[in-house]
């Protein structure tokens, strides 16, 4: 009798980047990972954000994907640059769900399409995953070639070497946000042209802001607002810096990859071609969630939900048309997602926990670009990157392409989810700023206004007292009544 395969999510928190239904098709995909690796099984987990696996499992994994890069690399190559096809193909698919009008439709067409499109929503997502593993085994890999060629700074010369050279969904509509500022600041945009051209760029790449079940586009206005802000800013230096920035930087992946050999410079290619799928699938999940976001609000108006309900619902709570609506309410602050054996079970956050974390003091994570840096707090999410303001330490749950723009206002970046190549840590390593990633609960233990340490060495979010304030000077009536005697 074979034994059970047992894959299991422990203790996940969710803020809101994450809702359940997101989750469930997480842990749906994971049950088609082995067989993607040629693995009979894995026993796979969550605990606060963090991912684990267990021992054997892990050393399976890693094992797996350096024989396939030892043995096959151009295959794993090619299967790289494959990932961004399907994701686009995806896309691509998803496209004639915009058009489509949902209201007249039944309910039971409406719930059957929407089932559908999370069907192959899970096959694809396998996508999302595997350059993750592809890049930690290859960095171990590419260690050893680097270290003592280029000695303490290998890791700076390995970040080069592995950089993608495709231009990336963010790279282009910051150079349309420029190219806009520009002509605003010159006075050659009239404030309906630049709606309009706000209202192109919102269509074309508005889904920057759509990942998953989480956010809504970003409106024509707030963008013609901060291209206004943006050419009161002297556009014109910031463009020009920025393809400087961008030209140095492939000359010195070019001047990198020369010093290399021809087998550890295929390795480079595998590695940024990994990097470009984990740095562009967050444009393409976001494009098919834009294109899929009518028939999700249609299907949860069908099940007389909103649409920040529905998306907390589980696949099978979906499927079988069987929820309480109130429960799901209590799921959107947050909540707990666990799943063993496929039995999944969703319970609130015990607000409790938020209580205990007045009393940390230190936060620590990985250090993923050094650096120390003093200065006070700002939260900051998906929505409101926009409003960071010079000089703080952002601490947020991720980071996304849309945020780049205002992270270099920053200080330093605190994160409680990723690792050394998640996007967080990508940017802040390119903009030389501290940064710490995966400390699990950085945005429940700081609030805004926080004075803090981030020492991106050690990777310690310390907290620091608040100043104490200068007692008020006392005040009175009359003619000098209460003041100081003078000496």
């Amino acid at each position: 009798m074979t034994r059970t395969k047992r894959i299991r999510w422990h203790n996940f928190f969710s803020r809101g980047q994450h809702a359940v239904l997101a989750n469930d098709l997480f842990f749906r995909s994971f049950k088609l990972f082995p067989r993607t690796l040629n693995l009979p099984r894995i026993s796979y987990y969550r605990r606060d954000t963090s991912t684990y696996l267990d021992r054997s499992d892990y050393e399976k994994i890693m094992a797996a994907i350096r024989s396939q890069l030892t043995r096959y690399p151009r295959r794993v190559l090619a299967c790289a640059q494959s990932g961004v096809v399907s994701l686009r193909s995806l896309e691509r698919w998803t496209k004639r769900y915009r058009a489509v009008r949902w209201q007249g439709m039944s309910q039971r067409r409406v719930l059957s399409t929407c089932i559908r499109a999370l069907d192959r929503i899970t096959v694809t997502l396998i996508h999302t995953y595997w350059p993750i593993w592809v890049q930690w085994v290859g960095a171990d890999m590419l260690e050893p070639a680097f270290k003592p060629a280029f000695g303490q700074d290998w890791h700076v010369r390995y970040v080069e070497a592995t950089r993608p050279q495709h231009e990336t969904s963010a790279q282009r509509i910051r150079a349309l946000v420029l190219g806009l500022a520009i002509k605003r600041a010159h006075r050659r945009l009239t404030n309906t042209q630049l709606l309009k051209a706000c209202r192109q760029i919102v269509a074309r790449f508005g889904h920057l802001r759509m990942y998953f079940f989480g956010i809504k586009p970003k409106p024509e206005q707030v963008l013609a607002a901060e291209i206004s802000a943006l050419a009161r800013q002297n556009p014109e230096r910031r463009y020009r810096e920025w393809q400087d920035d961008l030209s140095e930087r492939r000359q010195q992946t070019r001047l990198t990859l020369n010093e290399l050999d021809q087998k550890t410079r295929l390795l480079c290619e595998i590695m940024a071609a990994a990097t470009f799928l984990r740095e562009e699938r967050i444009a393409l999940w976001g494009q098919t969630f834009t294109n899929l976001y009518p028939l999700f609000v249609a299907t949860g108006r069908s099940l007389g939900l909103r649409y920040e309900e529905f998306s907390q619902l589980t696949y099978q709570e979906l499927v079988n048309r069987k929820f309480n609506r109130n429960e799901l309410r209590k799921r959107i602050p947050g909540h707990r997602f666990i799943a063993l054996d496929g039995v999944v079970t969703v319970t609130p956050i015990n607000l409790s926990i938020a209580k205990a974390t007045n009393r940390i003091k230190i936060i620590r994570g990985t250090p993923a670009s050094p650096g120390r840096v003093r200065g006070r707090v700002q939260l900051a999410d998906a929505y409101t990157f926009s409003k960071l303001k010079p000089g703080v330490i952002v601490v947020t749950g991720m980071t996304t392409p849309d945020a780049v723009p205002y992270l270099r206002r920053v200080k330093a970046i605190v994160t409680d989810e990723g690792g050394l190549t998640s996007h967080a840590a990508i940017i802040a390593r390119e903009m030389h700023k501290p940064c710490i990633v995966g400390t699990k609960y950085a945005t429940r233990v700081l609030k805004n206004g926080d004075r803090v340490e981030v020492d991106a060495k050690r990777g310690i979010v310390r907290k620091l007292p608040m100043p104490a304030r200068s007692p008020a000077s006392p005040t009175g009536s009359g003619n000098g009544a209460g003041r100081q005697k003078e000496s």
